[in-house]
């Protein structure tokens, strides 16, 4: 087996999901119906899980998207409150100036999102150059860039950001970017905020230069929605999802294999045994989720099928989730913004 292979994920909560490690603390918290997961990796947990030290926010949106359709108010609550939270840990000030950069390929519609938050929040730094008289208290400069990709510009998304920031010297960044997932119930549902900074292009396995403190000297918080999961990904979560279908109907005595009214009855959260998924699967039914995956990796790799994969309602996923955060990031850097 290819041992070098690992799952390509950009969420730190599916690195150490169920796990015990040294050096990584995991707590789980519910706001306004929605389920936040703070992870704390420390330097002995970095090594292990090819993380950056630093704390990762993920907020879990997929029961919420489900259940409420016209009115996000609640998500963005638990958004906003987050965002002070992270500002509070970053010492970051009511009055401290912030660039907002959104990367990302506007053409690309899983690739877009963070263009599109951009281009819908609030900036105010030309209003505090041009008629400061007029500022209301509880804002603060807001600037935002757009440097789009490597292969339209010719230049490192870095140094862009880079250039930018001497020149304007912001006090700190908040950067916006799509993300990979290793589990497709996670698509375009979940929200991972974290004070680590972010590599452009990691979402499609492109990584440039990151974007953090360390490389700017200023704080930098990166949002991140996974918009994409690889065909690896959703091979393995797709046999997964096989084996408890059909351990549900042996469960029920059905000689027949049939699609039926009742299948949302099916309890895809119920584990199936060793031993009925070496029943049904043969010698990949014992198989280790990791082991499992490497083996859909070296089938896949050799003919060019590890595609990279976005569910077809990501046009209304980007522009919801667009709603979402730039709303979020308004209120949150804006005090008295309504």
């Amino acid at each position: 087996m290819n041992k070098e292979y690992r799952s390509r994920t950009d969420l730190a909560y599916e690195e150490v999901e169920s796990l015990e490690i040294d050096g990584v603390k995991q707590s789980e918290y519910i706001h306004k119906d929605v389920k936040i997961h703070k992870t704390v990796v420390e330097e002995m947990g970095s090594k292990q899980l090819n993380k950056k030290p630093g704390i990762y926010y993920t907020v879990d949106c997929s029961d919420y998207f489900l259940t409420n359709y016209n009115s996000y108010d609640d998500l963005e609550e638990v958004l906003i409150e987050t965002l002070k939270t992270m500002f509070k840990e970053l010492n970051i000030g009511e009055k401290s100036s912030c660039l907002v950069v959104g990367l990302g390929n506007e053409k690309i519609t899983p690739d877009s999102l963070g263009p599109a938050v951009v281009n819908n929040i609030f900036v105010t730094s030309h209003l505090f150059a041009l008629q400061p008289e007029n500022i209301q208290k509880g804002f603060r400069k807001v600037s935002s860039l757009i440097p789009r990709v490597m292969g339209d510009t010719g230049i490192e998304t870095f140094e862009i950001v880079d250039a930018i920031t001497k020149r304007i010297k912001p006090d700190f960044l908040i950067v916006i970017d799509a993300l990979a997932a290793r589990n497709i119930q996670r698509v375009n549902q979940t929200i991972q905020l974290t004070n680590t900074g972010i590599h452009p292009g990691s979402g499609v396995g492109n990584s440039r230069k990151e974007i953090s403190t360390e490389t700017l000297g200023i704080p930098v918080i990166a949002i991140g929605v996974p918009t994409v999961v690889d065909a690896v990904t959703i091979t393995s979560d797709t046999i997964d999802l096989l084996v408890k279908y059909l351990n549900h109907e042996f469960d029920a005595g059905k000689k027949e294999l049939l699609v039926t009214s009742n299948m949302k009855d099916i309890d895809y959260t119920k584990e199936v045994d060793m031993e009925r998924k070496q029943q049904f699967l043969g010698h990949l039914g014992v198989l280790s989720e990791d082991e499992k995956r490497e083996v859909i990796y070296e089938a896949l790799t050799p003919t060019g099928y590890n595609m990279i994969v976005t569910p077809k309602e990501v046009d209304e996923n980007i522009e919801n989730l667009c709603l979402v955060i730039s709303n979020s990031l308004d209120k949150a850097l804006h005090r008295d913004f309504r």
